[in-house]
């Protein structure tokens, strides 16, 4: 049996992992030699949202207030969208929703008024704007209620502590829940979650909302004993969240009754996210601060939530957003430009590599790797040359 030198570098950095002459965590000096960037779009001069992509385009908008549908094989530009046209413009700060044939993507608004930022529905494939809605700042990301109906709804919240339902065809508001007196906050919203028949939130006070998507019927609110650190994940039967007191909570989406509470050794952090659908094994993961309240710790969770499974340290922050499950690996980065693919099921690392730039989010297909950084560009960096168990 022949062995690359890709698969020997693994296999001796893990018997030396063995020996106890280094960490899991220092296998990082492995590089992958036959991935390869195919393209770097220089797109904005400032950060952009996390790359979503449909079909043969890679969507992405800007803090300048620019949307962008890229070519997903070549970074080329197909359109792009100007916010200025529509006054003093700021970030589209939102993860993308696609449904059917439209791109949904809102702007934050620098004003503190209401109805000072917009939400967009775009063609995907030549950027003419269907509808648009004026706003205040959005939350973090739109939840799609009916993906398979073309008169569907999505819900987002807004820096008012206002959450609303929009008809995907038409951009009318199907209903409005004001979940604290009206009031202009300056941050966005965390994320808001549904299973297509409730929906859930955490409002400005600290306050957990669940009500029916449909309706916006409110099912019960539950003020956190310890504030939450995490955004909310909806997964299989339950709502999960992270809190400061370190601990991982399961609630009840339908009346808010705890069904796990998880104690970890540290403080889970930022998007919470499940394993591809490709993994052998159902997990989830998130990041951990250290004892300098820095993230620097990836955990993996058993399905659930029912344990720690793995956690790996790094030497600098991860500054990627969350975690970014592909395949069978899960990927961190940080910002210094290095990026490392773990195994799923041990934290095992699979492979490192680095680019130019601080790495924010990331995208990905069943070949590519797409890196979005601080600095305003998107790399596509290439792996299917290497299979991800390091053989040809």
């Amino acid at each position: 049996m022949r062995i690359s030198i890709y698969q020997l570098a693994i296999i001796s950095g893990r018997l030396l992992a063995c020996l106890g002459m280094f960490s899991l965590a220092g296998i990082y000096d492995t590089q992958v030699p036959t991935a390869h960037i195919v393209w770097k779009g220089n797109v904005s001069p400032c950060s952009l949202a996390k790359p979503v992509l449909n079909d043969d385009l890679l969507f992405t908008g800007s803090c300048d207030g620019e949307f962008y549908a890229l070519q997903k094989d070549t970074g080329k530009v197909v359109w792009s969208y100007d916010s200025h046209v529509d006054g003093e413009p700021d970030a589209f700060h939102s993860f993308p929703l696609l449904h059917k044939s439209l791109i949904i993507a809102g702007t934050v608004g620098k004003c503190a008024t209401s109805n000072c930022g917009y939400i967009y529905a775009f063609d995907q494939h030549t950027g003419t704007i269907r509808w648009k809605v004026h706003v205040a700042a959005t939350s973090d990301n739109f939840v799609d209620v009916d993906p398979a109906d073309p008169n569907g709804s999505f819900i987002f919240g807004t820096r008012e502590d206002e959450w609303l339902s929009v008809n995907t065809a038409n951009g009318t508001v199907n209903w409005r829940f004001p979940a604290t007196p009206a009031r202009a906050n300056p941050k966005s919203r965390t994320s808001v979650v549904t299973d297509g028949v409730n929906v859930c939130f955490l409002d400005s006070t600290g306050t957990v909302h669940c009500l029916k998507a449909k309706s916006g019927i409110e099912l019960w609110k539950q003020t956190l004993p310890s504030p939450a650190t995490t955004q909310l994940i909806m997964y299989k039967d339950g709502l999960y969240f992270g809190t400061a007191d370190g601990r991982i909570t399961g609630v009840d989406p339908e009346n808010g009754h705890t069904g796990v509470t998880l104690k970890l050794s540290t403080t889970a952090v930022g998007g919470i996210v499940e394993s591809d659908s490709d993994t052998k094994g159902e997990f989830e993961f998130a990041y951990g601060l250290d004892s300098a309240g820095e993230q620097r710790t990836l955990l993996a969770f058993s399905d659930e939530f029912g344990g720690v499974v793995w956690s790996q340290k790094s030497t600098q922050p991860w500054t990627s957003g969350e975690p970014e499950p592909w395949e069978e690996l899960v990927i961190a980065g940080n910002c210094q430009g290095e990026f490392v693919a773990f195994r799923s099921e041990n934290g095992a690392t699979e492979w490192r590599s680095k680019i130019d730039g601080c790495i924010e989010s990331f995208g990905h297909d069943k070949s590519n790797l797409y890196i979005a950084v601080r600095q305003g560009a998107i790399y596509s960096y290439h792996l299917s040359a290497l299979s991800h168990d390091g053989t040809k």
